[in-house]
């Protein structure tokens, strides 16, 4: 066809974009996430008292994270979370309102 080398060679030559500014990840996804990732170790963990060990393991699966990325998300960020749930005695009933889209 012609003139779709030309075109090819436009796409290739022109300079990259800048980036916006504020662009990246979002922090209340990656909160809501976090919340989510603590809701489910506390279900795996202290409502069916599964082990430490499988419990991260089911959740590095479910979320597709590193076992090691897990362990650092629920001890820096979620353990205020995860005392209240215990504190609570959130159920599981609790749990499925909150995230009726999973299987608890």
């Amino acid at each position: 066809m012609r003139g779709q080398q030309t075109l090819l060679y436009d796409l290739l030559q022109q300079p990259p974009k800048p980036k916006a500014e504020g662009k990246g990840r979002n922090k209340g996804l990656d909160r809501r996430r976090g919340e989510l990732i603590a809701c489910r170790y506390y279900y795996y963990h202290i409502l069916n008292e599964k082990r430490y060990d499988v419990t991260i393991k089911n959740l590095s699966d479910e979320f597709l994270l590193s076992e090691t990325r897990i362990i650092k998300l629920l001890q820096e960020s979620y353990r205020d979370f995860l005392r209240e749930l215990k504190l609570n005695n959130t159920t599981v009933r609790v749990l499925r309102k909150k995230y009726p889209f999973l299987v608890w």
